[in-house]
């Protein structure tokens, strides 16, 4: 019985070693100006089996380069948990609140400024460990 609950806990434990967290972009908004607007913003979600900061995340819309990209606000996300990203150079002190007052309360909503603004006439976002 020992042998097999020794067999069982290294089971357990080399299952936990490969567990990690795995970001994608969810949902991209090319932002609108005026009174009903928001800026440029990203939807970035964990689909790994384990906790995940943000925080190791650059942004970048086309050149997929760290040095021209901007590094994510750091939130800790859990296995399915989303947050949003402006992404303008325009990001301001009420910029977060403006946004809960057009789209509502969305939980976790920080900031990749500089990182480039989105087109409306064809871009991309993308992503980058930093």
């Amino acid at each position: 019985m020992r042998i097999a609950t020794l067999t069982l806990c290294a089971l357990v434990a080399a299952a936990h070693s490969y567990a990690t967290p795995v970001f994608k972009i969810t949902e991209v908004y090319a932002g609108l100006s005026g009174p009903d607007g928001t800026p440029d913003w990203i939807e970035v979600t964990n689909f790994g089996d384990m906790d995940g900061d943000t925080g190791v995340l650059w942004y970048d819309d086309e050149s997929e380069d760290v040095g021209a990209g901007a590094q994510l606000t750091s939130f800790m996300l859990s296995p399915g948990e989303s947050a949003v990203f402006l992404v303008t150079e325009d990001v301001t002190a009420t910029s977060v609140d403006e946004f809960r007052d057009i789209w509502g309360p969305v939980a976790k909503v920080g900031t990749g400024p500089d990182g480039g603004g989105l087109s409306q006439n064809g871009d991309q976002a993308t992503i980058l460990l930093g």
